[in-house]
């Protein structure tokens, strides 16, 4: 039963005589059980049942019997996906009487691909259904083209219709060519929101760790626009203290009427510093502020032994930290911005309980360095249509966790040698961190977006929302089979129309049409000026459809 569960082993037993005796039975087609319970292969080796690790290389058959390496997890999806999908129908690798395995499902797929290249192939040699070289597909268009042109009024033939009592007769029943007008469905601009975010953590929450997040979001509306700005910064020391250092939101609208409004709240330490909203001054704003400047001072202790000395050690956190905020409000405008500077370092500090012993704390930790600005802007235009308009931008140069930062002890113990005054000193260090540092400087986000109603466009950092959206904005507008059915329906009216001017032509009133050769003349050359420029437009209709 054990080879059964594997497709690439039992092949070799299997296949060549499963094919040949063609066991490929109608159940397979025209009868689906009841679903079972998946029940998944582990991964092992087929022989001694050992588990296997992942990673394991295993050799393996293909169908034509060729010996080839695959990891143990890529040949074990496969097979726990083909369980899983007949598991679906009833059958399983697993059946007992053994007229389900692998081999003869390959001999069900064998028919089936012969069976589908027969049917290509006869499909290939069906003339409606050739594939034309270029040359042939020119051919093919010079002869639709000159087909068509037979339809078009002859002016041979007008010659045996002169008739200048009846011209305007003539003009007066021709039907007037009327080029149709597309209906093309509109985009719902009720609101265009987007928003980018930027995250990194470095170093371990148990030793010296340190993160950052900024981001900003900006949203638009017929009624209103509105941004939200955050930026903030996370450390751990050695396990005793994990929080946030610093962190602000600053949010705004500036609505089509009325005035806008501001909050804003900062916090250091997890205490709030400040927070306050406010209505703007007036419709037209525009002001930069120091969310706060302030030094930071934050500091933990613990006890712990070095040797046989008992330490005290406070460690903290210090340094400088500044953010700023900035808005330009204008009605359905507004741009602004965040920007926050720190440095911040790691200490210590340390004390013996004992007066022959000493201590002393080495090196310095810089838990982070940061200058980071995020701005967007964000604008409804009205300019012969509506337009919602959004820019999101970040920037930050970051240098994190460099240094080093350890503990160390001395004391003097009593000794047998009389040379050192019956006293030896010794000495103990604990290293608490040592970084290589982490460097990063550059863009964090640049992007620009723009919702019309007759499609959605962005460029720069794309994320597959933003690709979603466009894909079903332009799916649920349709414009491209708009266009397309635009451009038939106005090659089938023009058809019609030069219907009505030959059935004209050929009518018994019309016999003795056009008797001056000068008047003939004069309308051959403006007919023909019409039906050139109706063939350009066509091509311009169906290039503009191509890239819709």
């Amino acid at each position: 039963m054990k080879k059964l569960y594997f497709y690439f082993f039992s092949m070799l037993f299997f296949y060549n005589q499963a094919f040949s005796l063609n066991l490929c039975t109608d159940g397979y087609i025209d009868y689906r059980r009841p679903a079972i319970p998946f029940v998944p292969f582990r991964i092992s080796d087929t022989e001694s049942g050992k588990l296997l690790s992942p990673d394991d290389i295993m050799t393996a058959l293909d169908r034509n019997g060729k010996k080839y390496s695959v990891k143990a997890k890529d040949f074990y999806e496969q097979i726990n996906s083909i369980e899983f999908s007949l598991n679906q129908w009833g059958y399983s690798l697993r059946d007992s009487t053994g007229s389900y395995n692998l081999s003869s499902l390959d001999s069900c797929l064998k028919l089936l691909e012969n069976q589908k290249s027969i049917i290509n192939k006869n499909l290939i040699q069906e003339p409606v259904n050739e594939v034309l070289n270029y040359e042939d597909w020119k051919k093919k268009v010079k002869s639709l083209s000159d087909e068509q042109n037979k339809n078009y009024p002859q002016f041979k033939d007008l010659i045996k219709h002169r008739d200048a009592n009846k011209y305007d007769e003539y003009i007066s029943n021709v039907k007037a060519f009327d080029v149709p007008r597309p209906l093309l469905k509109k985009v719902n601009m009720s609101l265009f929101e987007k928003e980018k975010n930027w995250v990194f953590e470095k170093g371990e929450i148990s030793k010296f760790f340190i993160g950052g997040s900024a981001g900003y979001g900006v949203k638009a509306s017929q009624l209103e626009v509105a941004s939200t700005a955050y930026a903030g910064i996370d450390a751990a020391l050695l396990g005793l203290w994990h929080g946030s250092v610093v962190s602000a939101v600053a949010k705004a609208n500036s609505p089509g009427t009325g005035i806008g409004h501001l909050n804003i709240s900062a916090n250091v330490f997890g205490s709030t510093l400040f927070a306050f909203s406010e209505e703007l001054k007036s419709s037209a704003y525009a002001k930069e502020t120091d969310l706060f400047n302030s030094p930071l001072n934050f500091e933990k202790s613990t006890h712990f032994l070095l040797g046989p000395i008992p330490i005290k050690l406070t460690l903290g956190i210090r340094g400088n930290n500044t953010m700023k905020w900035g808005l330009d409000s204008r009605p359905l405008q507004m741009q602004s911005y965040l920007q926050h500077y720190a440095s911040i370092d790691a200490y210590g500090a340390a004390a013996v309980d004992i007066l022959i012993a000493g201590v002393g704390v080495q090196g310095r930790i810089l838990l982070i360095a940061i200058d980071t600005r995020v701005a967007a802007n964000a604008l409804v235009e009205y300019n012969d249509t509506l337009y919602f308009k959004l820019n999101i931008i970040g920037k930050t140069d970051v240098n994190a966790l460099y240094g080093d930062l350890k503990v160390v002890v001395y004391t003097y113990l009593p000794t047998l040698k009389f040379w050192n005054g019956f006293l030896e000193k010794k000495e103990w260090f604990k290293r608490l961190g040592e970084y290589p540092g982490f460097k990063f400087s550059g863009s964090l986000f640049d992007y620009s977006a723009t919702l019309t109603p007759t499609g959605f466009s962005a460029k720069g950092d794309l994320s597959v929302e933003d690709v979603a959206d466009q894909l079903n904005i332009n799916k649920n507008l349709n414009r491209k089979e708009t266009i397309i059915s635009l451009a038939r329906s106005t090659s089938k009216r023009s058809r019609e129309t030069v219907r009505a001017i030959e059935k004209d032509l050929e009518g018994e009133e019309n016999i003795l049409l056009l008797n001056e050769e000068k008047l003939l003349s004069e309308n051959e050359v403006a007919m023909m000026i019409f039906f050139d420029d109706f063939e350009r437009t066509l091509k311009e209709i169906d290039y503009i459809a191509e890239y819709l």
